[in-house]
Formats: structure tokens, C-alpha cells, sequence
């Protein structure tokens, strides 16, 4: 009889050549998650064929339907569906209650458009070394989330998705929608920088060192994932990269820097002062960036600007609520 090794328990399992993979390792008392109950209608069965692939029955009319719609690699199979003729070697994939709520997530996003032309924008925020040491906690709490607020309105306006870590921000545009998404990253980075010298400007009024920003931003392919329910994330060598651009900015004492691949779609909309060529060394790859020192073209139309101003009189009206409950 066919044997199969089954990880990542290294058990073998016999099964015989009328048994699907999943009837298989149920037989031998292997918990092999299938929510549907093996009816090809849930992927939770999903196994790795590692080796002897060329054993495997081919895929029925249902199992192809699904491996297209959560687009498969080919030595992706549903055990419900696959059979074996001969030895082989499998991954259980499903194994645990996260392993499926990842399936679960895979289920409900469009998986067939996972990978988008996407703009990467990351902005960090210096000067911030000793601010908790000189500066008073209220107006660290005042400044601090005056520049997030400003800051998130700005990159949302322009169709930015965002996310913070710490003084580092990342904006992905394009995840949505992928015109324009290059010009309206550069016209994003370009108005922080203006928000950066205005708040340097309260911060003399009050008698505080400048903050400045630094910024990179480089546009690709990547990979669109699932973070939760409601919210994506752009994953791959097009984000790893405009944050290397970023943390560059230190080392030539530049305050914009974008890569050649965004100064290719924007030739003529912006300025340019210096170039650099930065190492990648994982890849011992040299790549060209440019340094921003103006915007020629006009700014992108912005999101719907009432759904704004509903949202900031919503603001307004809640603040004062509470306010009033304060006294």
C-alpha cells in the first residue's frame, strides 16, 4: 500500500489507493482539521505535498474552482479531494485554532488581486533623543500628538493607509486604488515636511529645540496582506526597501529621499538636489536615490473634504460634551 510521512508529526500513514489523503490520516487517528467535512468547501484540509507529487490524483472540478479562487501554488492540495497512487510526502497546513483564522481571513479577501502596484512612504520623526528629559510631560502630550494628528490627517487625505511604530511611520497608497498613488505619496511626504516647520514654530514660541523629519518613499509590486478583518498591510522588497531610503537620510544629511523607480514615474513633477547610491547588502546590490527639494506639479485631488469636516464637527461636538460632563 502507499505510504504517506505526514509532517510535521513524521508519522507514516498507510492509505490505500480509494482513500483520499484526509480519510487517510483521520483512519490513523491524525486530527486533520476539515471544517466541512471534507466536502471541498472550506480549504481547511490544505496539505503541502513535499514529495511525490507525481503520485497524486489530479484535481477535481470543485478542488481546481477553489485553488483558483484562493490562488494555490500547485503543490497545494485539499486532502479531501487528492489521493495517492504511490509514496509521498505531506505538510499538514491547518493545524491549530490560529492556523484557521487564517484561513478564514484568506476565505474573505479577494485573494486574486493580492499583488498591487503600491507607493511606500516612511517618515520618521528626529530630534527626539532627550525631549522627555528637557521638556515639560503637558506639552510633550500636546506637541506630540499634535504632529500624529496632523500627520494622519494629511497621508489619510491623500488616500494613505497608515501604521506607527514608535517615531516611524509607514503610509502605503495604492491599496485601494493604484492611480495616482506615486504622486499622491510624494504630494503627502511634501506637506509633512511643511507640518514638521510649522510645529517647529510653536515649538520656538515655546521655547523648544526644532523636530525635523526624514522621509523615503519607493513604489512596486508587493504583496497585500490580511492584518485583521478590516485592515491590509503591503508586504515585500518594495516596503523593506523605502524604509532603508528613510533611515539614509541620516547618513547624507538629506531630509527626502525617493528611489529611482518613483523619480522614473514623476520625472518633471519634482525637483531634484543631490544623488546618492545606497548599498543593499543582503543583496550586495547598489540602487540610485534622489533627494526632493520641490514639488512642480499640482497637487492630486483629495478625499471627499465633507466627510472631513463632518468628521472634525463630530469631534468638536463630542469634545465639548465631555467637557461639559467635566464640570
Amino acid at each position: 500500500m502507499p505510504q504517506l510521512k505526514c509532517l510535521p508529526e513524521n508519522q507514516i500513514v498507510e492509505t490505500a489507493p480509494d482513500q483520499t489523503i484526509l480519510e487517510a490520516l483521520l483512519s490513523a487517528d491524525i486530527p486533520h482539521t476539515n471544517a466541512c467535512g471534507g466536502n471541498a468547501q472550506c480549504s481547511t484540509c490544505r496539505v503541502m505535498i513535499m514529495g511525490g507529487v507525481q503520485h497524486c490524483s489530479p484535481a477535481t472540478a470543485v478542488e481546481r474552482s477553489l485553488a483558483k479562487r484562493l490562488n494555490f501554488p500547485v503543490h497545494v492540495r485539499l486532502a479531501c479531494q487528492t489521493r495517492v497512487s504511490g509514496n509521498a510526502t505531506i505538510w499538514r497546513m491547518v493545524i491549530d485554532s490560529d492556523d484557521i483564522n487564517v484561513v478564514d481571513s484568506q476565505i474573505n479577501t479577494d485573494l486574486t488581486d493580492n499583488q498591487k502596484f503600491i507607493s511606500a512612504l516612511f517618515i520618521s520623526i528626529r530630534g527626539l533623543s532627550d525631549f522627555d528629559e528637557k521638556n515639560f510631560p503637558y506639552d510633550i502630550f500636546y506637541i506630540m500628538s499634535r504632529y500624529f494628528f496632523s500627520l494622519n490627517k494629511v497621508l489619510t487625505e491623500y488616500g494613505g493607509e497608515v501604521s506607527h511604530a514608535g517615531n516611524t511611520t509607514m503610509a502605503i497608497f495604492g491599496m485601494k486604488d493604484s492611480e495616482l498613488a506615486v504622486e499622491r505619496s510624494l504630494w503627502a511626504g511634501w506637506e509633512v515636511l511643511q507640518l514638521v516647520e510649522s510645529l517647529n514654530v510653536r515649538l520656538a514660541q515655546l521655547g523648544y529645540r526644532p523636530l525635523y523629519a526624514t522621509m523615503g518613499l519607493n513604489c512596486g509590486q508587493a504583496l497585500i496582506l490580511p492584518t485583521t478583518e478590516k485592515q491590509q498591510t503591503a508586504f515585500g522588497e518594495v516596503v523593506d526597501r523605502a524604509s532603508r531610503i528613510e533611515a539614509g537620510n541620516r547618513r547624507v544629511g538629506t531630509r527626502f529621499l525617493i528611489s529611482e523607480a518613483v523619480w522614473e514615474q514623476l520625472q518633471g513633477k519634482v525637483a531634484i538636489g543631490k544623488t546618492h547610491n545606497f548599498l543593499y547588502t543582503e543583496k550586495n546590490q547598489e540602487y540610485q536615490v534622489f533627494e526632493v527639494i520641490d514639488v512642480l506639479s499640482q497637487p492630486p485631488a483629495k478625499v471627499d473634504k465633507r466627510m472631513l469636516e463632518a468628521s472634525f464637527s463630530a469631534k468638536i461636538l463630542g469634545f465639548m460634551k465631555r467637557l461639559a460632563g467635566k464640570k
